[in-house]
């Protein structure tokens, strides 16, 4: 209990209503999460939807998101780039970078 004290001091947690109710969800999601994989460890295929019939399942509809953003994110870029939009110029390098991360996730996925 003392240790628990002593890095609740040093990472400033005050006992507020907001900062109780953020730690509850925040436990209530971890717990969330370490339960689907449980279920993802023990059901192995079926998380994912993919039978002999389905054989992609929602490992396709994945890479299709991560492809799509990749290509919103290009096109944003390109209207600051290669159109010169003066608004899209800002925000032209990180769509470019956002972009290059969708497209490597896309890959992985």
């Amino acid at each position: 209990m003392k240790i628990l004290l002593s890095i609740t001091n040093r990472i400033g947690f005050e006992k507020t209503p907001a900062n109780l109710t953020m730690a509850v969800l925040a436990m209530a999601l971890l717990a969330l999460f370490f339960g689907g994989v449980v279920s993802y460890l023990i059901h192995g295929h079926d998380a994912y939807n993919v039978t002999r019939e389905h054989p992609w399942g929602l490992l396709l509809t994945g890479y299709v998101f991560w492809a799509v953003a990749c290509t919103g994110l290009c096109l944003v870029s390109s209207l600051g780039h290669v159109f010169g939009l003066k608004e899209f110029e800002t925000i032209g390098k990180r769509a470019t970078a956002g972009a290059i991360i969708f497209v490597v996730t896309a890959y992985i996925w």
